[in-house]
């Protein structure tokens, strides 16, 4: 086998250093490898979930907020209403008086016209 190159006493010496090597490396590199990888996969997990309940908590409070302007817009068209109707009524009510006082003072005049003839 020396005529290959092949040393059975350094292939042995190889594969014994080397589970030597592969054993200490499980026993003291692994383990907290492992577990600073669980620690991060736990930690993404939690953020996603955390993510998952804000993007809810977002969605309700914007619904909440279009449906308190729904209701504000349409209140604010009633009170409008209100105030149109209410001003439409005041507006009826001075044009009546108006057209009271004018057919008064019509009146009025036409009885001192009447006046001024009759003594003239």
């Amino acid at each position: 086998m020396q005529a290959l190159g092949f040393n059975l006493l350094s292939f042995i010496i190889y594969l014994v250093l080397f589970a030597v090597l592969f054993v200490v490396l499980n026993k003291f590199l692994v383990p907290p490898l492992l577990k600073n990888i669980n620690t991060r996969k736990k930690l993404l997990e939690d953020n996603l979930k955390l993510q998952a309940e804000i993007e809810l908590h977002k969605e309700k409070l914007e619904k909440e907020a279009k449906e308190k302007e729904a209701k504000l817009i349409e209140k604010a068209e009633l009170q409008a209403e209100e105030i149109i109707s209410q001003a439409n009524t005041e507006a009826k009510s001075i044009v009546e008086t108006a057209k009271e006082k004018s057919k008064t003072m019509l009146d009025e005049v036409k009885e001192l016209i009447a006046k001024k003839q009759k003594s003239a």
